[in-house]
C-alpha cells in the first residue's frame, strides 16, 4: 500500500512537468518494497498515513536531519534536532477535502514528540501550489538546494518551521529491590547523581535508569491483541508526551532531576516469558525503551514535567 501510494501521488504532482525517463530512473530509486521497508525500520524516520472513509488518502514521511548547508536564513528554534519531511503528498482524488491540513498538523505533532527543533522540507520552485501552502501552515524560506531527478538538476527552496519545545509526564516509577526481584510501584523516588534510584538493585555505571514510553507500550499490547502491566518490562520509569527514539546523549528533565540518555534498552528473553510476542514487538525502533546515568541528584514524582534540554545543552 505504501510503495503505491507513493509512487501514485509522485507522478500525479511530477509527470506532466518532466521527461518520462527522468521520472522512470527517480521513481525506480525512490519507490519499491525494499525502499519503504527500509524506512519503516529506521529508527530515526516516521511515516504518517492520512484516511478517508477507510482509503489512504495522504501520507507524510520525516525522518531527523540535518539542515542542508545552503540555507539562508535558519527559523529561530530552541536547539532541538531538526526534522525533516522528506515526502508529503495527497492522493489527487482527495484534493480539496481539507486531509492536507490534517496531516501537516499531525506531522508537526510526531516533530514536536520527537523533540525537534526545526522542521524543514525541500519543494520545487516551480510547484508553486505546494509552497503557499506551506507557507500558510508556518514555514519560511530558507533558501535552495539542488535536487536529481533522473538525470536532470533541479532546483528547491528550502522551507523551515522552529517547533515549540515538547512536554510529557512522568505517568509511573517502579523500583526493584534486590536482583531478578519485583518491580514494585512508588509514587516517589529519589535520583543519586552518578548511582541511580535510591534503594534500587542497580547502582552506578551506565543503566543507571532505565525509562519506558507509556504510548509505545499501548500500541504493543494492542498489537498482540492482550493487556498486561507495564511493570512487566521491568523498566524503573514510564514517561509519556516525549520520544525516546533517537535520543542517544541527549538529556532529559524528570522532575527535580536530569538523565543522560546512553542507548536504547534491548528487549531479553524475559518479555517473551511475560507475552508470546513481546520480545519481537520490542525490538525496533527503540520500542524496549532506553537506560541512561542520573546527572543530578533529586526527587521525582507522578504527574512531574519530562522534557528533552536542547541539544546544546546536552
Amino acid at each position: 500500500m505504501l510503495t503505491a501510494l507513493g509512487a501514485r501521488t509522485f507522478h500525479e504532482t511530477f509527470a506532466a512537468d518532466n521527461r518520462s525517463e527522468d521520472m522512470a530512473a527517480y521513481m525506480a530509486e525512490a519507490y519499491g518494497e525494499a525502499q519503504q521497508r527500509n524506512e519503516l525500520v529506521a529508527p530515526d524516520g516516521a511515516y504518517l498515513i492520512g484516511e478517508i472513509d477507510g482509503t489512504p488518502a495522504a501520507y507524510v514521511y520525516l525522518r531527523a536531519a540535518r539542515r542542508p548547508a545552503a540555507i539562508e536564513e535558519p527559523a529561530a528554534a530552541h536547539g532541538g534536532p531538526t526534522i525533516e519531511i522528506v515526502r508529503f503528498y495527497v492522493d489527487a482524488p482527495f484534493h480539496g477535502r481539507g486531509i492536507a491540513h490534517a496531516m501537516m498538523d499531525a506531522a508537526v505533532a510526531e516533530a514536536v514528540r520527537r523533540g525537534g527543533g526545526t522542521l524543514w522540507l525541500g519543494v520545487w520552485e516551480r510547484n508553486a501550489r505546494a509552497i503557499r501552502f506551506y507557507q500558510k501552515a508556518g514555514f519560511v524560506d530558507g533558501g535552495a538546494h539542488t535536487f536529481m531527478l533522473g538525470s536532470d538538476l533541479q532546483h528547491d527552496r528550502i522551507m523551515l518551521r522552529a517547533l515549540p519545545l515538547q512536554t510529557g509526564r512522568l505517568e509511573a516509577i517502579w523500583l526493584k529491590r534486590m536482583k531478578r526481584g519485583p518491580m514494585d510501584a512508588v509514587t516517589e523516588a529519589m535520583l543519586i547523581a552518578g548511582k541511580g534510584i535510591r534503594g534500587n538493585a542497580n547502582q552506578g555505571g551506565r543503566r543507571q535508569v532505565t525509562i519506558i514510553e507509556r504510548e509505545l507500550w499501548e500500541t504493543m499490547m494492542i498489537e498482540l491483541g492482550t493487556s498486561i502491566a507495564p511493570s512487566r518490562r521491568r523498566a524503573n520509569v514510564m514517561v509519556s508526551g516525549v520520544s525516546l527514539a533517537g535520543m542517544r546523549g541527549r538529556v532529559l528533565r524528570v522532575g527535580e532531576s536530569r538523565i543522560r540518555i546512553f542507548s536504547e534498552t534491548k528487549p531479553c528473553y524475559q518479555m517473551e516469558d511475560a507475552l508470546p510476542g513481546l520480545e519481537a514487538a520490542m525490538r525496533p525502533n527503540w520500542r524496549g525503551g532506553a537506560f541512561g546515568e542520573v546527572l543530578d541528584d533529586g526527587e521525582i514524582r507522578i504527574g512531574d514535567v519530562v522534557a528533552f534540554e536542547p541539544a546544546s545543552a546536552s
